[in-house]
């Protein structure tokens, strides 16, 4: 059995605390403000704290009614996305899985489809960017891979080789001389960590004052412009496996350097169990395992 105090008040404590403003909360909610008081004064004795500090002409949230405020409205947020699911069948067939741009055109989107093969009933929706009142069922994430994540979260971690075009392998060797054509992956900020590891890795020290090279927004970009011509790049292998195969880029060292950046999966505890989401993480799983 749960212990949990009456729905109601927890619907008046969200409108209240979303309002500040015990007058407005009960117009929205279309009862007396004398109502609204009461379901908060007995869900303040029920909980033994105070979520509102009252002033003349002003209402703020104490730390634990903030707290208190931000849980509500993801679960009540959660429970309103499933019961809309579980209403609209469509809903229940429609899978959409948010990614980083890279991992979505060049490695998802090109295996997508044996995936759409064996459940032809789902019907896909992939996403690079959080859009308003889309639920996402489940996310991959590019982060840093840590002793701290849990093991089956992790999709595989990055292998960083170098590329570049046919028209520049001929003065791939002098990377001192061409730190102007180096592609730079931004990331929070700052750079990306691939040309320095790699570079520790090959044991080639830039000179100090090097130029700095060209910075882009994403691995996608980075790719790209390296295939254009552009410039010299460290990128994941795994998202330019096709790109080698068809010539498009050559990878003019065998270094492989291993990033501490990588894939993870993530599924909101709501999602777990689900039918649709179970099969697309069992099925992302089986190919990311050939990637460690």
């Amino acid at each position: 059995m749960r212990t949990l105090p009456p729905l109601n008040s927890l619907k008046v404590f969200e409108t209240a605390g979303e309002c500040l403003n015990f007058t407005l909360a009960a117009r929205n909610l279309n009862v007396t403000q004398g109502a609204v008081s009461r379901q908060i004064r007995q869900l303040e004795e029920y909980l033994g704290v105070s979520l509102f500090t009252r002033t003349p002409g002003k209402l703020e949230l104490t730390a634990a009614g903030l707290e208190l405020l931000q849980v509500i409205q993801g679960s009540f947020s959660e429970i309103e996305k499933e019961i809309a699911s579980i209403r609209d069948p469509n809903l229940r067939q429609r899978l959409t899985i948010l990614a980083p741009p890279t991992f979505c055109s060049r490695w998802l989107s090109p295996r997508i489809g044996s995936f759409a093969q064996l459940f032809p009933q789902y019907e896909l929706h992939l996403y690079t960017d959080k859009e308003e009142g889309v639920s996402f069922d489940l996310e991959i994430c590019f982060e840093e891979i840590n002793r701290h994540l849990e093991k089956d979260r992790i999709l595989f971690v990055e292998k960083y080789i170098a590329v570049c075009n046919q028209d520049l392998l001929s003065d791939c060797m002098k990377l001192e001389q061409n730190a102007h054509r180096m592609l730079h992956i931004r990331h929070k900020g700052d750079h990306l960590p691939s040309w320095a590891d790699w570079l520790a890795a090959a044991d080639i020290p830039l000179p100090a004052g090097h130029a700095p090279g060209i910075t882009m927004s994403t691995q996608e970009q980075v790719i790209n412009a390296a295939i254009a011509g552009s410039g010299y790049a460290i990128v994941d292998q795994n998202m330019v496996d096709f790109s080698l195969k068809s010539g498009a880029l050559i990878q003019f060292s065998p270094l492989q350097a291993r990033s501490r950046y990588g894939y993870t999966l993530k599924v909101s505890p709501a999602k777990l169990g689900i039918g649709k989401v179970d099969n697309f993480c069992e099925w992302l799983k089986d190919r990311a395992l050939d990637l460690f």
